[in-house]
């Protein structure tokens, strides 16, 4: 089932994740070059970004990862059901494709995922 999710992730990020940001983009002038160019603003805390800026993210321990990456993630507001069987992959498509998504810079959206998995972790225990 991880090769199944990580195709469909694939064709997420080329169709879906792509029009959405070309929905929300907008221009903005930069102030150390003067030059025009596409910025995202994150939903939660309301930083502008631009769409090419790319920054060194930090791992849990403090450390930082070897590789760069978007300053900018693609927040599914409902989150994705789990894709355990085939009976599942068409409620997991169905978010994935057409599910609410936002724009988030990384900070934000590493804070929102924290806290939407302590919430599974805790519908899914059972005190009765």
């Amino acid at each position: 089932m991880s090769r199944v999710r990580s195709a469909l992730r694939k064709v997420s990020v080329a169709t879906t994740r792509a029009s959405h940001i070309k929905a929300v983009r907008f221009h903005k002038i930069s102030r150390a070059t003067g030059r025009n160019k596409w910025h995202l603003r994150c939903v939660l805390c309301s930083l502008d970004m631009p769409c090419g800026e790319r920054v060194f993210k930090t791992k849990n321990d403090g450390s930082l990862y070897k590789k760069n990456s978007s300053i900018y993630e693609i927040d599914h507001i409902h989150g994705n059901p789990p894709l355990k069987t085939m009976s599942d992959l068409s409620a997991y498509a169905e978010s994935l494709f057409y599910g609410e998504v936002r724009v988030l810079c990384w900070k934000c959206h590493k804070s929102v995922t924290k806290g939407q998995s302590a919430v599974r972790r805790n519908d899914s225990l059972d005190f009765s």
